[in-house]
C-alpha cells in the first residue's frame, strides 16, 4: 500500500472499529470505502501466517541456543574432569579417542590452548551424538 493509502485503510478502519457491529454491514461498510473484503482477509491471513512462522522460528533459535549452551558447559565440565586428573596427558588422549589432527605440535600448546582444544572436541562430540 502506497502512503495515502495506508492513511485512508487507517481512518477507515478506526471508522469501522466504531460504527460497524455484524458481519454484513462490515461488508458494506468495507465496499463503500473502496476495499474488497475477501482480499483483505487473505492479507490479515497471510500476515498472521507469517507472523506465526516468525514466532516458530524464533522458538526452534532460542532451543537451539538453550541446547548449545548446555553442550557448551556439558563439555567444560568433562575438560574439567579431564584436566584435573592425574598425569593427563594430550597425546595419549588424542590416541584414545581416535582424533586425526593436522597440527600435530602438542608439546608448545599452553593449558588455555589445550583447554579449547578440548572443549571443541567434546562439543562436537555431544553435538554429533544427539544428531544420531
Amino acid at each position: 500500500m502506497k502512503a495515502d493509502e495506508v492513511k485512508n485503510f487507517d481512518k477507515v478502519f478506526t471508522e469501522y472499529l466504531s460504527y460497524v457491529s455484524s458481519s454484513e454491514e462490515s461488508e458494506g461498510f468495507l465496499r463503500e470505502n473502496g476495499f474488497d473484503p475477501d482480499q483483505l482477509v487473505n492479507e490479515g491471513l497471510g500476515k498472521v501466517r507469517k507472523i506465526q512462522m516468525q514466532i516458530a522460528s524464533e522458538k526452534t533459535e532460542a532451543k537451539y541456543h538453550e541446547m548449545r549452551a548446555n553442550l557448551l558447559q556439558k563439555a567444560k565440565n568433562e575438560v574439567d574432569k579431564i584436566l584435573g586428573e592425574f598425569g593427563f596427558n594430550l597425546e595419549s588422549f588424542i590416541k584414545r579417542e581416535n582424533i586425526h589432527l593436522a597440527y600435530r605440535n602438542f608439546e608448545n600448546m599452553n593449558e588455555g590452548e589445550i583447554r579449547e582444544f578440548l572443549e571443541r572436541h567434546f562439543l562436537l562430540k555431544y553435538q554429533d551424538e544427539l544428531k544420531g
